[in-house]
C-alpha cells in the first residue's frame, strides 16, 4: 500500500511534523519489538510528546466549550491509551460509544487508508446512534413546548 505525501507541518499549532508520519510509516513495515525498541526515542520525541502537547493544548479549547469532555494529557490512563490495549471486555463495552466507532473509522482511513466505502459499518453505526438521541431529544423537549 502506497501512502500520500505529507507537508512538514499539518497546519495543527505545530504539533505534528514530518518525523511523526515517518515514523508511523517506517513502523507499519517494521511492526516488531526489536525495531521498536531501537527507534524508541523517536517514538517518544516525534510521537508520545507531540499528541500530548496537542491533547493538553486541545484540553484548554475544549473546557471552553464544555466541562462535559475532557481531554487528559497523561500518558497513561489519559486520552492517548489505544483501545487494542484494553482488554476484551472493555473493548466490547467501547462499541456502545461514539467515540469507539468514530476511532475506528478514523484509524481505516488514516492508518490503513481504506476507501470511504470500507467504512459503512461505522457510518451507519454512528448516523443511527445520531438518530436515536435526536428522537429522544425531540421526545423530551415537547413537555416545553406549549400548545
Amino acid at each position: 500500500m502506497g501512502s500520500a505525501p505529507r507537508s512538514g507541518r499539518t497546519g495543527n499549532g505545530g504539533h505534528f511534523t514530518e518525523g511523526l508520519f515517518r515514523f508511523l510509516t517506517e513502523l507499519r513495515a517494521n511492526n516488531d519489538r526489536v525495531w521498536f525498541h531501537a527507534n524508541k526515542n523517536r517514538y517518544e520525541s516525534e510521537v508520545k510528546e507531540p499528541m500530548l502537547r496537542f491533547i493538553a493544548d486541545f484540553g484548554e479549547r475544549l473546557r471552553a466549550i464544555s466541562r462535559n469532555f475532557d481531554a487528559d494529557p497523561r500518558p497513561v490512563g489519559g486520552s492517548m491509551f489505544p483501545r487494542f490495549m484494553m482488554s476484551d471486555a472493555l473493548q466490547t463495552a467501547g462499541l456502545f460509544t461514539f467515540n469507539a466507532w468514530a476511532l475506528d473509522g478514523y484509524q481505516k482511513v488514516f492508518w490503513y487508508e481504506a476507501r470511504l466505502w470500507q467504512l459503512w459499518p461505522q457510518v451507519l453505526v454512528l448516523a443511527a446512534l445520531a438518530a436515536v438521541f435526536l428522537l429522544g431529544a425531540r421526545l423530551l423537549a415537547r413537555r416545553w413546548e406549549t400548545v
